[in-house]
């Protein structure tokens, strides 16, 4: 389940909050109290049980009713049926399997409004409110749809063209002045601003394609002479 995270339409962020779940990796007080750290261990929400993954995310008594209240209208009944993980895996594998990739993208974006909700109220000393982990959900959802509006736009409107024929400056190693020619030697060249350094790369390539024969990744560099 992990690897498919990689694949998923979700913000880079996002995916590492679901690896996190899955691996115990979350930074929760009943985790970090027993190591040492000062910080109360009780769930700041509803200060009577342990935060948990489970308890902070989904089975407080003041976050398990907005699992039915929000846009995904989870059932109530059936939240705590499943271990935790096995809810997560099972819900996040099901979205996949259906493509219902909006329904995804809600899920997480809520499961990171309450961690946000959870954090402002440790550290801002914010004050627990649903209106506003709604709020937060709905903002992290539409970021998610801007950015991939953003990646489907740039993707569609870049395109690797080749230059035409007469911009190249052709050396013919075997055959007639009048044969096409098979492949072109690109070059390109960056400046380094901090030491005044300059290199240069190189790839052969088809002329007519964007297949990549070979090249190398350095194939000069220049030092300054003052």
């Amino acid at each position: 389940m992990v690897e498919t995270f990689l694949g998923l339409p979700l913000l880079p962020r996002f995916k590492m909050f679901s690896w996190k779940f899955l691996h115990d990796a979350l930074p929760l007080s009943s985790t970090v109290c027993p190591k040492g750290l000062p910080v109360n261990p009780v769930l700041i929400f509803c200060h009577s049980d342990l935060e948990t993954v489970s308890h902070l995310f989904r089975d407080c008594p003041f976050i398990s009713p907005l699992w039915e209240q929000g846009p995904l209208t989870l059932d109530g009944r059936l939240l705590q049926a499943k271990p935790f993980n096995e809810w997560f895996t099972n819900l996040m594998s099901d979205f996949q399997r259906s493509k219902n990739f909006g329904g995804l993208v809600s899920f997480v974006s809520f499961l990171w409004a309450i961690w946000l909700m959870r954090n402002q109220c440790i550290f801002r000393q914010a004050v627990w409110s649903p209106s506003m982990t709604f709020h937060l959900s709905a903002d992290w959802v539409a970021r998610v749809t801007q950015a991939g509006v953003f990646q489907n736009q740039l993707s569609s409107s870049y395109r690797i063209r080749s230059p035409p024929l007469e911009s190249f400056m052709s050396l013919r190693l075997s055959g007639g002045p009048t044969d096409p020619l098979d492949h072109c030697l690109l070059f390109d060249g960056a400046w380094n601003c901090h030491d005044n350094s300059a290199g240069a790369g190189c790839i052969f390539r088809e002329i007519h394609s964007d297949r990549v024969l070979g090249g190398s990744a350095r194939a000069g560099r220049t030092m300054p002479g003052l």
